[in-house]
């Protein structure tokens, strides 16, 4: 488990101090994502350090309170996060866990697509996101179904209210020429829907 965030051993002041161990030396049960979540945020406020061994700096790890959920560890490691790049991870997280550059770009306050690609191989290389397709399109998924649920459920509900509106106005709008045949099949579902019911014996 240890190596599934790239360490082969943890200190043992580590291991107790994320609850691996208990005082007798006996090993806890953890979940795999919450070992990874913990040892990276150990490490981004310097308790851990990698000099070809793991180095623990056991006075300060006796101040620091690692969250005990997987959610508290992902909300505390976006809140960490630059404000540009944590405000982009929530205006994603919107269009979906997986997300296209292009729309990301017209609902970000940034001001050059192109600096949006540069954030985004930055969350990337912090394992936030991944890229998953570059063409015909940038296409970018959150590296974990609950950093996308946490980064949603961050934002203010009226924001999310409003960006939503803005990627339904951005969806007619880049499929505006579509819009005749979408009606068209609309109209022939709704048609077929009431004779489809009753054969079905729906109420």
């Amino acid at each position: 488990m240890i190596q599934l965030v790239g360490v082969q051993e943890l200190p043992a002041a580590v291991e107790q101090h994320l609850g691996l161990r208990d005082r007798d030396g006996r090993d806890s049960p953890v979940n795999p994502l919450f070992l990874e979540e913990a040892v990276r945020m150990l490490e981004g406020i310097g308790v851990l350090q990698r000099n070809g061994r793991v180095q623990v700096n056991e006075a300060l790890l006796a101040q620091v309170q690692v969250p005990d959920t997987i959610h508290g560890l992902l909300l505390a490691r976006l809140d960490r996060l630059p404000v540009v790049e944590r405000d982009l991870l929530q205006v994603a997280s919107v269009i979906g866990r997986q997300f296209a550059a292009e729309p990301l770009a017209m609902l970000s306050a940034e001001p050059s697509p192109q600096l949006v690609v540069e954030m985004l191989v930055t969350l990337s290389a912090a394992e936030m996101t991944r890229l998953v397709e570059a063409d015909p399109e940038w296409v970018y998924l959150f590296q974990h179904a609950m950093t996308h649920e946490v980064a949603y459920e961050s934002l203010p509900y009226a924001r999310r209210q409003m960006l939503h509106a803005l990627i339904a106005d951005w969806l007619l709008e880049v499929n505006a020429a579509n819009l005749p045949r979408y009606t068209r099949c609309w109209r022939t579902i709704t048609a077929v829907l009431p004779t489809t019911r009753r054969g079905w014996n729906m109420p």
